[in-house]
């Protein structure tokens, strides 16, 4: 027989799907069935899909479809993550920024429009590997976590946070990344740890004051006396304010060299090893030690006070490792920040925001503080004062920022967080309702991480992402925070000018019926003057007007028939015409101008938002236009009655601007609110951030212009700049992909809390984590059921998959190669989720010929011998032990599958098939049957309901045994 192309057969089932709209079908015809509720864990189309993408998806895809066959209405909606530091680190990298400077000086609006592109680079890759590998998904209608929709409801989120007292500011230390420029969470943190060796330091701290004799008995009080501290940073040396001890752990004195040395007497022989010293034989408790002074390191003037340079008792010192004595650098580290808010130490930071030295000395001010140089010139000095006494290599777990691979230092700034400590309790117990697979992740890795119950630094000092909603008052430094769009509305600064605009009335280029009206859209073609039917529209006007209130002021485009309606409008008010070039005719450019509106493209057939015929506008550009000038007009006057009269191109382009509809919302809506001859609209020009081209956008800068009022004391309000944290946007997914609780609220109460979801074991601190936090800040309990957490997807060595390794894989060339459906089961049979999976193709080959292989020559089979005997109907009531027995396995199968499913234990399942068919079916039933003529019809049977068994398992070779039901009809 010829070998089976599965990739050339899968590519047809493929046709036949979409040719045939099956999906769409199937999700038709459960629409009133009970629901089984999948959140789709948004991915970033700005790199390309890996094999371990394709590992996810396939857990996806199968129990998405598994519940659909079990009768449930499974909605599928695909979503896309768009913000935050991997897009912007994409953009810098093509652009040629090392630092945020970089980006300020290219602009922030150049720089995001970049990066919104940035976004959709792969988008085509994805959706193909989405759609070959037979993964039903919706991506016609996906969320997007940059739409305004979206954002918004971020914000209303983040006001009930906000409202019920959990988002704080505070003055702490963060783990801050001196590339990016910003705080990190510490869920995002925990993915960036890795184990570094660093060089530690034992640094000798000469004690001073008189209150040594009195608290020592030293033989020698002529020696110079140290205590000695331990650090593995000594770049924080520099900013070292005080010692700690404990002040119940004895210490000893060890006389070396002539000196006399301080330190924990259970440290003395780590500390000393192989040295010949000479150990007092009295030791003292810490507590002796408190209010010694010591000379500082380093002579910084702003770090000197009363409390500075001084021994103190803090719990956190422990005999574990070091001396027994911690160095406390206030401004580096959350123990020594803690202690030095305690005892009134000095907060100065003695390194900047991109981790370089300042007020230090000349030869370390502007030097990288993680670079061996600046480390080595800082022993240096030290040595060479006698101040350090040992150097040693440390192995140690160190964090590195997420996404740009820099070190992170532990960094005192101003940052919001939201309380998470407030809510502990109620984040386990939330987790004690979500079942884990595997088991071990609900009380360990992730129920851990819960128990630590950190805040979270939610803010972040960045560009591409949500605007963290909160406005300070410029006057009494007050705070206010907006839940909405409508918010920015309510609480504007500046009063509220009022908008009519007016369509000039009929001219002599509208023609009258008896011929078609004449495109006049360039000014140095106007000969068009109003007709008597148009001056008596402009009348009415004015009576419409009185009725409203008397214009403050009138502006006019600038052709002579919108001139002689604005001026006819004027008169009777006694007012004075203003005109406005910005607010002028459409051009349709000089291949219409002068002709019959019937000739032009605007006519003839549907006019694309950036379409452009020869020299004429697009719409894209008139909207520009037309908002920059009403929203110029708005900034020069306060509290105004303004009539605009302009065009009806202009004015329906406008209207959809103040309405803040996109471009894509836009177009539609060119019949139902295109202007009459004459007629006059109010237009409302909200508080609301738009971009250049008139588009809503509510990312900075534009957002940064809003200005709010006070409530508290009437100032004038301005928006903080920073962005919020991006996995916020994916944990508030639920909710925003709904555009809740502005609207959809019946679906979102469907769709609300997951059944299901999947993603790889590094979620547990990112979009598991955020999911149950933002339900948990909301109170809405579990916001999923179940959750697979997979683990890595290693190459063939062992060795966890990387670009810079070189040993990604591609699923392209995968599936391309065996199709889609064999390394499909491959994933779902070779170990469970939890485990490791150390791919090779030969792996995903042996799958094909083994399992795959067997499961197409038993059909192969039944097709050869089924056309010579003609088809016949098997009867199972037959008396036939052996076909009693296989029919027994079969239907052992059926439940042992269904009961794997529903406990979320693919691999237990998938198992349990490859046994059925290749042991069972193949190497025992049919070769045992082969010469059975009355055997084929239940070969048949078991055959047609086994594609109803893997069919969520591989989708695309199930649908190749329709092939079987084509045979029985005797086509």
């Amino acid at each position: 027989m010829a070998e089976f192309n599965f990739n050339e057969k899968e590519k047809k089932v493929l046709d036949f799907w979409e040719n045939r709209k099956i999906f769409d079908k199937s999700q038709e015809i459960r629409k009133k069935a009970k629901r089984f509720v999948f959140f789709e864990g948004p991915p970033t189309a700005n790199g390309l899909p890996g094999i371990h993408h394709f590992l996810g998806r396939a857990y996806k895809d199968l129990f998405c479809r598994y519940k659909t066959m079990r009768g449930y209405f499974v909605l599928r909606k695909a979503g896309w993550d768009t913000h935050g530091l991997p897009v912007e680190i994409e953009v810098e990298k093509e652009l040629g920024f090392k630092n945020k400077k970089d980006i300020e000086r290219y602009g922030i609006d150049k720089f995001n429009k970049k990066a919104k592109e940035s976004v959709w680079k792969y988008k085509n890759e994805w959706e193909q590997m989405t759609k070959r590998m037979g993964f039903w998904l919706d991506m016609s209608d996906p969320y997007i976590t940059y739409k305004n929709q979206y954002i918004e409801s971020l914000w209303a989120i983040i006001k009930k946070i906000w409202d019920k007292k959990l988002l704080f500011l505070a003055h702490r230390v963060v783990h801050f990344c001196t590339r990016c420029g910003t705080p990190l969470s510490s869920h995002e943190v925990a993915q960036g740890y890795r184990t570094i060796t660093d060089r530690s330091v034992i640094v000798k701290f000469q004690i001073t004051n008189d209150k040594l004799q009195k608290n020592f008995k030293i033989q020698n009080p002529n020696a110079k006396t140290y205590i000695l501290a331990w650090t593995t940073t000594p770049w924080t040396l520099p900013g070292n304010v005080a010692l700690a001890v404990g002040k119940d752990i004895d210490y000893a004195v060890v006389e070396l060299n002539g000196e006399n040395l301080i330190l924990a007497k259970d440290l003395v022989e780590k500390v000393f090893g192989s040295i010949t010293y000479n150990l007092k034989p009295i030791t003292y408790k810490g507590s002796d030690l408190i209010g010694l002074e010591y000379e500082p390191l380093f002579d910084i003037e702003k770090l000197k006070s009363e409390n500075s340079y001084r021994i103190y008792d803090a719990d956190f010192v422990s005999t574990q490792e070091g001396t027994g004595v911690v160095h406390t650098a206030v401004m580096y580290g959350e123990d020594d920040y803690d202690l030095g808010t305690k005892i009134g130490l000095p907060k100065f930071h003695t390194v900047d925001e991109q981790g370089r030295f300042i007020g230090v000395s000349k030869e370390l001010d502007g030097r990288y503080v993680k670079d061996p140089e600046t480390e080595e010139l800082i022993i240096a000095k030290l040595k060479i004062e006698n101040l350090v006494f040992k150097i040693e290599d440390f192995e140690h777990e160190y964090p590195f920022c997420w996404r740009c691979d820099t070190p992170l230092l532990y960094y005192a700034k101003e940052s919001w967080f939201i309380k998470m400590s407030a809510i502990n309790k109620e984040l386990l117990k939330n987790n004690r309702k979500i079942n884990w697979v595997p088991e071990h992740i609900k009380d360990g890795r992730f129920g851990q991480w819960l128990k630590e119950g950190k805040d979270w630094a939610f803010s972040r000092e960045r560009y591409w992402g949500t605007p963290l909603p909160i406005w300070k008052c410029g006057d009494c430094g007050d705070f206010t925070l907006a839940g909405s769009l409508e918010d920015l509305e309510k609480n504007r600064y500046k009063p509220k000018n009022e908008f009519y605009i007016l369509r000039h009335g009929h001219s002599e280029k509208n023609g009258n019926g008896k011929w078609a009206e004449i495109i006049s859209s360039q000014l140095k073609n106007d000969k068009y003057h109003l007709t008597e039917d148009g001056k008596k529209q402009a009348k009415g006007v004015t009576k419409k007007l009185k009725k409203l209130g008397k214009p403050d002021l009138i502006i006019s485009s600038p052709f002579k028939r919108t001139k002689e309606t604005a001026h006819l409008v004027a008169e009777a008010f006694g007012l004075k015409v203003s005109i406005d070039e910005r607010i002028g005719e459409f051009n349709h450019g000089s291949i219409c101008e002068g002709r019959t509106s019937h000739v032009c493209g605007l006519e003839k057939e549907p006019r694309k938002w950036d379409t452009k015929y020869g020299d004429e506008e697009s719409w894209a550009d008139l909207r520009r236009r037309m908002s920059q000038a009403l929203r110029d007009i708005d900034s020069k006057h306060e509290g105004k009655r303004i009539l605009l009269v302009s065009h009806g191109d202009p004015i329906w382009i406008l209207e959809t601007f103040t309405l803040g509809l996109t471009k894509e919302e836009a177009v539609p809506t060119r019949e139902e609110l295109y202007p009459a001859q004459g007629e006059l609209k109010k237009f409302e020009l909200k508080n609301w951030p738009y971009d250049d081209d008139g588009e809503l956008d509510m990312h900075r800068p534009y957002i940064d212009q809003i200005a709010l009022k006070c409530q508290k004391c009437g100032g004038k309000m301005a928006k903080i700049p920073d962005l919020i944290d991006v996995w916020f946007d994916s944990g508030a997914m639920p909710y925003a992909q709904w555009h809740w609780p502005f609207e959809n609220q019946k679906t979102f109460k469907e769709q609300f809390p997951a059944d299901f979801i999947a993603e790889g074991i590094d979620m547990t601190r990112g979009w598991f984590y955020t999911l149950l936090s933002v339900a948990t800040l909301l109170g809405k309990g579990a916001p999923y059921k179940n959750v697979i957490s997979y683990s890595h997807v290693l190459d063939d060595k062992g060795q966890k998959m990387s670009k810079s390794k070189g040993n990604t894989v591609s699923p392209f060339a995968v599936m391309e190669k065996f199709g889609a459906d064999a390394p499909r089961w491959y994933f779902y049979a070779v170990n469970e989720p939890g485990d490791y999976k150390l791919f090779n193709e030969k792996d995903v080959e042996t799958k094909l010929k083994g399992f795959f292989g067997t499961l197409d020559n038993c059909v192969r089979f039944y097709e050869l011998y089924s056309s010579e005997e003609g088809f016949k109907i098997y009867d199972l009531r037959s008396t036939n032990l052996l076909d009693k027995w296989i029919l027994s396995k079969f239907y052992g199968l059926v439940s042992n599958v269904s009961v794997n499913l529903d406990k979320y234990e693919p691999t237990s399942a998938a198992r349990a098939v490859e046994k059925f068919v290749v042991e069972d079916l193949s190497n025992w039933w049919l070769r045992r049957s082969r010469k059975r003529k009355d055997a084929l019809g239940l070969l048949r049977f078991v055959l047609l309901e086994l594609a109803k068994v893997i069919a969520p398992f591989t989708p695309q070779s199930r649908d190749r045994k329709r092939s079987l039901a084509r045979l029985a009809e005797g086509k």
